[in-house]
């Protein structure tokens, strides 16, 4: 190739450069204001996707970049010096006159990156790394929180309390990142030195930072090791604080606490306080404003950090789009329950892949059914947020609004039930009055989209079905929008159903198969373009769109 050939090519990847860096700029990285639109777990998917595409400098330098803000760090040095194997490109520092060339950029994030690994900790052994291994496991059903790592202090903590009371933030962090609950209490299955059941990994860390903010004023400078720790813990306390831990968790005396304990105890007034007062008689200026920071209720939604460990808050990280639901809040009297979404790297609770896969890249995105963590108990909730058929759904509010409106006009009380026939409906009323509408209004009311198959159904035998449903609901064959989850569930009661209708109607051989045939319930679906048939070979292999979250297509070509 040429002079001329060379100067054109270095001026085609400058342009292609330059209009990347315009889309992500890298100067953005030192904006604590910006984010990617669709937050930085996201970020770092588009930003591999374009350097594999396209690997340049700049591109590893965006990718480094979403590294470093998500604290995968090692990752980040990987990516650091896959760019720097390109060295500088001619014209794009000219291009951005107010950015650092990417080798400096790279070269920061490099620095940034080695500077956090440098931080003693635990994880880097390998008995540490085996465990998380067993957390990924589909054969190893592993609980974090029930699984006993007994410290020097007490015996009886698990493998969150252990991290925190050593002072390894990163291990806690990776730790909750596998699943933990923050506020599961001390175990109580040891006869040694324990701590009481009712205290939670917070609370010997507030007590901790209360008694030598109090006698290390007094006692002066500390060793070099307890100092680590200190810092440590006080690192810790702080994480678990913006985790959304509970500040209001009381400090006891443990029960065969030593004498010297009971004393200090009782000449510093820590008994009986809890997390938020042991705080500020700390006096420690950073775990205060951290509290202050989440006191009220709503802080706790906005500003709690996401679970993977990159210390942003959830909407900045894995619960970047509209669709992510971050938290559920459920009244308890006058005070607001609130769940968190299950950590996005721990092992899906699905448990339906053949290896392990974290949940956000297994089921995060089905959004009609999230998995929360109830931090005490460490027991995972879904909450429904729709029914398999969505068109039905939506008929069902339609219908709602026409009898409130109904309602009001006639001067009935806003108590009054929607329904006063239906107030005491059981589950078996619920299937017949959904059969009945079935075979009054026919197929189109239950398929309403033209590409549905089921359309061409007989509504007495759609309507039989239900009838022998253990939990009522209209099975969609377009079922795009429904999570792994609960779509593998359903088809699974509506086959079993359908079975039992050819049962009870005594249908055999050709008469039967061709019932089973035609009517059985199927997870995998078709493409959303009406003008493809392809059909998906894998539960959830096509991909849904980015913005209705309501249709999966099998190609961009499908979806354009």
């Amino acid at each position: 190739m040429g002079k001329k050939g060379k100067k054109q090519k270095q001026q085609q990847a400058a342009s292609a450069i330059r209009i990347r860096l315009a889309d992500v700029s890298l100067n953005d990285n030192n904006d604590d204001s910006f984010r990617p639109p669709s937050g930085w777990a996201r970020e770092v998917d588009e930003a591999r996707f374009a350097a594999k595409q396209s690997p340049t400098a700049s591109s590893y330098a965006r990718l480094a970049r979403a590294y470093v803000k998500l604290r995968l760090h090692a990752k980040c040095i990987q990516a650091v010096e896959k760019g720097l194997a390109f060295g500088p490109i001619i014209g794009v520092s000219q291009l951005q006159q107010d950015e650092p060339p990417e080798q400096e950029q790279l070269e920061s994030y490099r620095r940034q990156a080695k500077r956090e690994l440098a931080v003693k900790s635990e994880i880097d052994v390998r008995s540490t790394k085996e465990l998380f291994q067993r957390c990924l496991s589909v054969e190893d059903d592993l609980n974090l929180d029930l699984l006993q790592c007994k410290h020097t202090s007490y015996k009886n903590s698990n493998y969150l309390q252990y991290s925190c009371l050593a002072g390894d933030v990163r291990l806690m962090e990776a730790i909750v990142a596998h699943g933990a609950a923050i506020d599961f209490p001390f175990l109580d299955h040891t006869p040694e030195i324990v701590a009481p059941t009712s205290w939670t990994a917070l609370v010997p860390l507030c007590g901790t930072i209360a008694m030598y903010g109090q006698l290390g004023r007094a006692a002066g400078p500390q060793p070099t090791e307890l100092k680590r720790v200190l810092d440590g813990q006080l690192d810790c306390a702080v994480r678990l604080v913006q985790l959304g831990a509970n500040c209001d968790a009381v400090l006891t005396v443990p029960s065969n606490a030593s004498a010297e304990q009971v004393t200090i105890f009782a000449t510093l007034g820590l008994a009986g306080k809890t997390c938020r007062q042991l705080a500020k008689i700390s006096k420690n200026a950073v775990l205060i404003d951290a509290m202050k920071e989440l006191q009220e209720e709503q802080d706790k939604i906005s500003k709690v950090h996401c679970r993977c460990g990159s210390r942003l808050p959830w909407t900045d990280c894995h619960s970047g789009q509209e669709y992510d639901a971050c938290h559920h809040s459920e009244k308890n009297s006058d005070k607001a329950n609130i769940l968190y979404r299950y950590s996005p790297l721990a092992k899906c609770p699905c448990k339906l892949t053949s290896k392990g896969v974290v949940y956000f890249k297994c089921c995060w995105s089905e959004t009609t059914r999230p998995t929360y963590q109830c931090d005490e108990t460490g027991s995972l909730e879904k909450i429904v947020n729709m029914s398999l058929n969505t068109h039905a759904g939506q008929n069902v509010k339609e219908i709602l609004i026409r009898r409130i409106m109904e309602a009001q006009e006639n001067g009935e009380g806003p108590d009054a039930p929607v329904f006063p026939h239906l107030t005491n409906m059981t589950p078996q009323d619920m299937k017949l009055i959904a059969a009945q509408g079935i075979r009054k209004m026919g197929m189109a009311s239950a398929a309403p989209d033209p590409r549905s198959k089921m359309r061409q159904w007989d509504a007495e035998i759609y309507a039989g079905v239900i009838e022998r449903l253990d939990d009522v609901f209209h099975w969609n064959d377009l079922h795009w929008g429904i999570d792994k989850p609960e779509l593998l569930l359903r088809t699974k009661e509506w086959n079993k159903a359908l079975e039992q209708y050819c049962d009870d109607e005594h249908l055999t051989g050709s008469s039967r198969n061709a019932v089973m045939e035609t009517y059985r319930a199927s997870p995998l679906a078709v493409c959303g373009n009406a003008a493809c048939t392809n059909v998906e070979k894998e539960v959830k292999e096509f991909q849904r769109c980015g913005q209705c979250r309501a249709i999966a297509y099998c190609t961009r070509e499908c979806q354009k």
